[in-house]
C-alpha cells in the first residue's frame, strides 16, 4: 500500500510503498477511503508535540483523520466492535470531541443545520500531502484538505 512518511523533522514526506498493516490482537484494521490533512500533521511534522510527550521520529506514516471500512479484527476485540464489523455499521469518531456529543452533532446534521462537507478546501491526491503539509506554514489555507486517493 502507497502512505506519506515521515523522514524526520521539518525533512521532506516522501511517498513510499508499505507493507500492510497487522492486525494486533486488540486492534482493528481500516481500509481507508480518505483522510483529512490537517494543522495537527503539520505540528507533527515540525516537532510541536515534545510538550505532550510525543515525538515525530522517522519512519512515522500520517493520516490520523481516516474514514473507511473495518477490514479485520483481532481475537481480543469484544463487542460492540463485533457487531459493527458484523452488521458492517459506520463508526465515527473525534479526538476533539467528547462521544456523548455525538448525539447532537448528528442531529443537526440530519437536520441539515450542520453541514462538514463544508470544512472541506480540497480534495488532493496523496502525492500532493507532503507539499500541503509544509504550506500550512504559511498559515494561508483554510478548511480541510481531504486525500482521496491511495
Amino acid at each position: 500500500m502507497r502512505a506519506v512518511v515521515s523522514n524526520g523533522p521539518e525533512e521532506p514526506m516522501t511517498v513510499e510503498e508499505v507493507d500492510p498493516p497487522e492486525c494486533d490482537p486488540d486492534g482493528v484494521v481500516v481500509e481507508t477511503e480518505a483522510c483529512g490533512v490537517c494543522r495537527s500533521d503539520w505540528h507533527a511534522w515540525k516537532g510541536d508535540w515534545s510538550w505532550i510527550g510525543l515525538m515525530m521520529s522517522p519512519g512515522l506514516i500520517f493520516g490520523h483523520e481516516p474514514c473507511g471500512t473495518v477490514v479485520e479484527v483481532g481475537g481480543e476485540v469484544s463487542r460492540p466492535v463485533d457487531t459493527m464489523v458484523t452488521d458492517e455499521r459506520e463508526f465515527y469518531g473525534s479526538y476533539g470531541m467528547p462521544p456523548h456529543e455525538y448525539e447532537e452533532i448528528f442531529s443537526m446534521m440530519e437536520a441539515g443545520r450542520l453541514d462538514p462537507g463544508r470544512i472541506v478546501s480540497e480534495t488532493i491526491p496523496l502525492s500532493a500531502v507532503p507539499d500541503t503539509v509544509a504550506s500550512m506554514g504559511d498559515y494561508e489555507t483554510v478548511g480541510t484538505p481531504v486525500c482521496d486517493s491511495f
